[in-house]
């Protein structure tokens, strides 16, 4: 599948149908469609959302927030979502947009973090475990943003 990936914001007619997607993938009652797109949007300090798109249409998205982890005094930049759609995935898609946002990342940062339930598949891509899950949590991996 050939795609482009580019800022989500440079793709507007993209937006609701991704934000959509994250709806259904992570319901909550107490996040509205308009409260899920400006997460999406709103890339102060943080490197813009990113799509994936193939023949006019989306496949994935990234998009990034600021979290303050454990022991932090300062916030640290997390992906905040990566995901892939059902018919795109399989395919390499997923890396390219983890790829794509350690590039993005790398102009703001030294390391990149995410909270995640499928830590193997980050581990398989370079990602270090810096945290395993406990009865409330997900792992926490991070990569390394030094030469990128």
């Amino acid at each position: 599948m050939a795609y482009d990936i580019g800022r989500l914001v440079d793709a507007s007619e993209h937006i609701d149908a991704v934000t959509g997607w994250l709806l259904d993938e992570w319901p909550d009652p107490t996040v509205s469609l308009q409260a899920r797109r400006a997460r999406l949007l709103d890339s102060r300090d943080c490197p813009p959302a990113l799509v994936a798109v193939s023949a006019g249409a989306p496949r994935g998205v990234v998009g990034f927030a600021r979290f303050r982890r454990d022991g932090d005094e300062h916030e640290s930049l997390f992906i905040d979502v990566l995901y892939v759609h059902p018919r795109a995935r399989g395919q390499g898609l997923g890396s390219a947009l983890l790829d794509a946002s350690v590039v993005a990342a790398a102009f703001l940062e030294r390391r990149l973090f995410v909270h995640t339930a499928i830590a193997p598949w980050y581990r398989r891509r370079g990602w270090t475990l810096v945290q395993a899950p406990t009865a409330d949590t997900q792992f926490v991996l991070e990569r390394s943003l030094a030469g990128i």
